[in-house]
C-alpha cells in the first residue's frame, strides 16, 4: 500500500487471521458452550473494528498535524541546478527555519504529485536551461497551479523561455517520452501548454530574476534574501585565507561548482568536521587574484578541488591545479583532494595536446605534467543531486582525506611570486625544506609551519 499505516494494518489483520486459523486447528474437536463462542466472536469483531477505527483516526490526525506538511518544495533540473537548489534549500532552512525539501528526495512521480497536492504550501521553481523540458518538473508545476499553491519562479541567466511555437508543440518540447509519461498520471498536454504560458508571463505566480550567474557565497545569500523578502546584511560566511585553513577551489565562472563548494562547507560545519583554522572558498576572495590564491594554498592545511564541467576550460583553476601539483612533486604541498561533480569528464590526450594550449597559451611541459598528475589521482564523487544520506557520506569521505594535525607558529609562506621557473603566468612559492622528520618549513627561519 502507498499509505504507511495501511501496510501496518494489513500485516496486523493478516496475522490475526492466521492466529485464528491456527487456534481453530489446535482445538479441533473441542465443543464450546454458546456463551463462549459468542464471546470469542465478539472479541474478534472488536479487534478488527478497532484496527480500522485506529487507521481512520491516524489519517485524520496526520491531516490536521502541521508537522506533516512542507513549507517549500524546490523544483529543479539536476544537470544544471542540483547544487544551486541544494544550497538554496540549506540557506532558506537556516535563515527562516522552514521545512524544505527537493523534488529529487522523492523517487516516485505519483507520490511526488500527491505530496504537492496535500502537503506542500509553496513551490519554488528554479529555472535553468532544461528545467521545463523535464517531465517531472512539468508535472510538478501543473499540479501546483491546478491545486492553487503559491508558486515562485527563479529565472537564472541560463534559462531561455520556450517560444510560442514550442508551446504549441509541447509534446516535442518535453524530453523524449515525457508527454506519454505525464498522460499516464492524468496530466494533459493542454494543461502543460496553458500553465507554462502562465508561469512565463507571471500569471498566478511571482518571478525572482537573477541578473548574473551566482558564483560565490554572497551572490547566493542575496538570492535567498530576495526569496525570503528579508533585508539582511550580505556578507561572506566563509573564512579568510588564514594559515592552516582548508581551501576550496572551484571554477570561478560556474554556478553549479560554486554552489557545490558552498554545500560542502556547510555540510562540513554541520557535521562538526571543520577545524579552528576554518574553511576558505577562493571564489569569495577573487580580489586576491591567482597569485593570492596560490599563496593561500601554500600555507593551507588542505585543498579540495571541485571538478565541474567548466574546470577544463577555466585557466584560473588550471593554474591553481598546476601550482599545487608542482608543490606536491617537491613534497611541499598541502593535502589535495579532488571532488568530481555531475557532468565532469576527465581529459584525454587530445585535450592536453590540442585544447589546453588554446585555453592557456603560456603553459609549459612541467605544468602539463602537473595537471595530469591531479587528473590521474582517484577523486571523490560529490553528488549534490543525491539524497542527504549520500551527500553526508561523501562529505565525510572528502574531509577524512585531509589531515587535522596542522600547527602554525606565525603565518603564511613567505616569498611567493609570479612567473619564475614555473613559466609565465604561474605562481611559485619561496624555498621550502623538510624539517624534523615530516614537518615542513619555509626557507625564512622566522616563519615555520609544521604538520
Amino acid at each position: 500500500w502507498r499509505n504507511y499505516m495501511a501496510n501496518i494494518l494489513d500485516g496486523a489483520m493478516t496475522g490475526c487471521i492466521l492466529l485464528v486459523l491456527v487456534c481453530g486447528a489446535v482445538i479441533g474437536g473441542y465443543t464450546a458452550s454458546a456463551a463462549t463462542t459468542q464471546a470469542m466472536s465478539v472479541l474478534v469483531v472488536v479487534v478488527f473494528l478497532s484496527m480500522w477505527v485506529g487507521l481512520i483516526a491516524w489519517n485524520f490526525f496526520k491531516q490536521l498535524n502541521p508537522s506533516d506538511t512542507y513549507d517549500v518544495l524546490i523544483c529543479h533540473h539536476k544537470v544544471g541546478g542540483a547544487a544551486q537548489a541544494r544550497l538554496v534549500k540549506l540557506m532558506m532552512a537556516e535563515q527562516a527555519g522552514q521545512r524544505i525539501f527537493m523534488d529529487s528526495d522523492i523517487q516516485h512521480l505519483d507520490t511526488l504529485f500527491d505530496t504537492i497536492k496535500a502537503k506542500v504550501r509553496h513551490l519554488l521553481v528554479y529555472l535553468t536551461r532544461e528545467t521545463l523540458m523535464h517531465p517531472s518538473c512539468a508535472g510538478e508545476i501543473v499540479t501546483a497551479f491546478k491545486t492553487g499553491k503559491k508558486v515562485t519562479a527563479v529565472l537564472t541567466p541560463s534559462f531561455v523561455s520556450p517560444t510560442q511555437e514550442q508551446l504549441e508543440a509541447v509534446d516535442t518540447y518535453l524530453d523524449i517520452g515525457g508527454a506519454e509519461l505525464l498522460v499516464q498520471y492524468g496530466i494533459a498536454l493542454a494543461d502543460v501548454r496553458e500553465i507554462f504560458g502562465q508561469l512565463i508571463d507571471a500569471q498566478g505566480c511571482s518571478h525572482v530574476k537573477v541578473e548574473s550567474e551566482p558564483t560565490n557565497t554572497v551572490h547566493f545569500q542575496d538570492l535567498v534574501s530576495r526569496l525570503l523578502q528579508k533585508e539582511t546584511k550580505i556578507a561572506s560566511t566563509t573564512d579568510s585565507a588564514s594559515p592552516g585553513c582548508l581551501v576550496i577551489s572551484a571554477d570561478p565562472c560556474d554556478s553549479e561548482a560554486a554552489a557545490a563548494a558552498c554545500v560542502l562547507i556547510r555540510k562540513t560545519k554541520a557535521l562538526a568536521l571543520a577545524t579552528k583554522e576554518g574553511m576558505c572558498f577562493l571564489s569569495d576572495h577573487m580580489d586576491m587574484g591567482v597569485a593570492g590564491h596560490c599563496r593561500a594554498i601554500g600555507s593551507a592545511r588542505g585543498l579540495v578541488v571541485m571538478l565541474s564541467t567548466g574546470t577544463l576550460s577555466s585557466r584560473h583553476q588550471l593554474e591553481i591545479i598546476a601550482y599545487v601539483m608542482g608543490l606536491k612533486e617537491k613534497g611541499q604541498s598541502p593535502a589535495t583532494v579532488s571532488a568530481d561533480l555531475l557532468g565532469f569528464s576527465f581529459p584525454s590526450m587530445h585535450y592536453f595536446g590540442q585544447v589546453l594550449p588554446q585555453i592557456w597559451p603560456e603553459v609549459n611541459e612541467h605544468q602539463v605534467r602537473h595537471l595530469g598528475t591531479l587528473f590521474r589521482t582517484v577523486s571523490c564523487p560529490y553528488s549534490t543531486h543525491a539524497s542527504e544520506q549520500v551527500l553526508r557520506a561523501q562529505t565525510e569521505a572528502i574531509i577524512k582525506r585531509i589531515p587535522h594535525g596542522w600547527i602554525s607558529s606565525k603565518g603564511a609562506i613567505p616569498g611567493a611570486s609570479v612567473g619564475a621557473d614555473a613559466g609565465e603566468g604561474a605562481v611559485t612559492a619561496g624555498p621550502l625544506m623538510v624539517v624534523d622528520g615530516g614537518s615542513w618549513a619555509a626557507g625564512n627561519d622566522s616563519n615555520t609551519v609544521e604538520v
